[in-house]
């Protein structure tokens, strides 16, 4: 029988107070913690917003349950990583039990698949984005230690529900309270489930010891569901559930129906092996893997684009928190309490039991273009080559083409006889004056060189007149010395 325990105090118009904490507003409920956003206050009017995790009454005479939850925060606040949320406090008020963790604006991981379904499917490359994140923060918990004692953390419920996407692009992993360790104080019941069940791993379903490879399996499970946008294993029950976990193998993400990178799916299936021999040794050889298959597919990973595209996603989730905490400002300036009105989102943190389905079935990744196949590809490179050759050949018809240019008739100038010719060669007619005109092909006259002047013939000498021979008297001897 649980003992009753007092709420925190609320004063008249003003804020509820709980120990050195002003309560705000409640966010959500839980399986067994209520989640409250509080300001804690110092002196000189210090002020921090911090989020209130408090156990619920009924659970608070339950002497193994609280235990667990001071394990919870002992493991957590000794944690620091840009991955992991952050716990400052840890205490109780009144017997109510209750730790402080810094405040995440944004959206946990299964409300960012429903909503990146609705507006065409979350982009692969910030899929990648965010389980590169899980995986650091989870390689971070495995290797952490304590005195330079490896406390040998396994988270056990890597799920959507405990992955957190702020709206500046950051991921933290939540909730170790189900963490184990070999170093912690309490233990819980021996071979009881306390994760999700369509997200544990085989050997976690058979109450084997669990080592850091049982995240890398869970962390797998959420990367194969957020780059298909579908749930992964699915069942009538329970038992049917974990019964796939064990004996089946998970089904190809190319199998989906839509158009998935090759060497993706060869590092999602290998951290999906049934047999943990198998898979990546740690959450580091995971990051390594996506990191070197981000960087050849040339995929834009960065915070940056992170959160660029949660600020439009959620945009009106934004200016709804922006105009509450402007009017509850409002309202505490003039001296009224805000109206209560709460948020009884429930929360399925530490929480047994499988998750709640995803209400989508569109793939998250957008379907590329279809590939031409080897015909069409021939057909273009023919039309290709047959379109330049046509297009050479009119270029050199163009350029060939000659110019008919008719030229009128003109005198032909007198000219001597031509040289005696031989016997073998015909004499060729001289060409008539009074023949009609002649179409004669004129070559284009060069572009850019000007007219080349050649030097007139020098005339031609007249034939030298034969000397006539003389008249040699009659009776005369020619060989004679002397004259005639």
């Amino acid at each position: 029988m649980s003992t009753q325990v007092p709420r925190p105090s609320t004063l008249s118009g003003a804020r509820e107070r709980f120990g050195k904490y002003e309560i705000i507003r409640r966010l959500a409920t839980g399986g067994m913690a209520e989640i409250y956003l509080a300001r804690a206050t110092g002196i000189e009017g210090f002020e921090k917003q911090v989020v209130l995790k408090r156990i619920l009454p009924q659970y608070a005479d339950d002497d193994e349950f609280v235990s667990m939850f001071l394990d919870e925060a002992r493991l957590a606040a000794t944690l620091h990583h840009s991955n992991v949320v952050q716990v400052f406090d840890i205490g109780a008020v009144d017997g109510q039990y209750f730790l402080s963790m810094e405040l995440l604006q944004g959206q946990d991981g299964r409300h960012l698949m429903r909503a990146a379904a609705r507006a065409g499917g979350l982009p692969i490359e910030h899929a990648l984005s965010i389980v590169m994140g899980v995986c650091a923060g989870l390689h971070y918990a495995h290797e952490h230690t304590v005195d330079g004692k490896p406390l040998g953390l396994v988270h056990r419920d890597v799920s959507p529900q405990n992955v957190f996407v702020t709206y500046d692009g950051n991921v933290k992993l939540l909730d170790f309270g189900i963490a184990r360790a070999s170093s912690r104080l309490s233990q819980t019941r021996a071979g009881s489930l306390k994760g999700k069940i369509a997200y544990m791993s085989p050997e976690q379903c058979s109450g084997l010891p669990l080592d850091r490879r049982s995240d890398v399996f869970s962390a797998s499970i959420f990367l194969w569901e957020m780059t298909t946008g579908r749930r992964l294993y699915t069942g009538d029950s329970d038992f049917e559930v974990m019964r796939k976990l064990r004996e089946e193998d998970p089904p190809r993400p190319s199998t989906v129906g839509f158009a998935y990178p090759r060497a993706l799916e060869r590092i999602v299936l290998k951290g999906l092996q049934r047999d943990r021999e198998q898979r990546y040794a740690s959450a580091e050889e995971l990051l390594l893997e996506l990191e070197a298959f981000a960087r050849e597919a040339r995929m834009p990973v960065s915070t940056v684009r992170l959160s660029k595209y949660m600020r439009e996603l959620f945009r009106d989730d934004i200016e709804a928190w922006n105009q509450r905490e402007r009017g509850e400002a409002l309202a505490l300036a003039s001296g009224t309490a805000p109206p209560e009105k709460e948020d009884l989102s429930r929360t399925e943190t530490s929480v047994p039991g499988p998750a709640p389905p995803i209400l989508h079935s569109d793939p998250a990744v957008p379907l590329p273009p279809p590939r031409r196949t080897g015909r069409a590809w021939a057909a273009v490179v023919i039309g290709l080559f047959v379109g330049i050759l046509a297009t050479r050949m009119a270029t050199q018809r163009e350029t060939h083409t000659p110019t008919i240019v008719p030229v009128a008739a003109t005198a032909i100038p007198e000219t001597p006889p031509p040289p005696p010719k031989r016997a073998a060669e015909l004499p060729t007619p001289p060409p008539s004056v009074d023949t009609a005109p002649v179409a004669k092909i004129a070559p284009k006259p060069p572009v850019d060189k000007p007219p080349i002047k050649r030097a007139a013939a020098p005339p031609r000498r007249a034939p030298k007149k034969p000397i006539a021979a003389k008249k040699t008297p009659a009776g005369w001897d020619p060989e004679s010395i002397l004259p005639p």
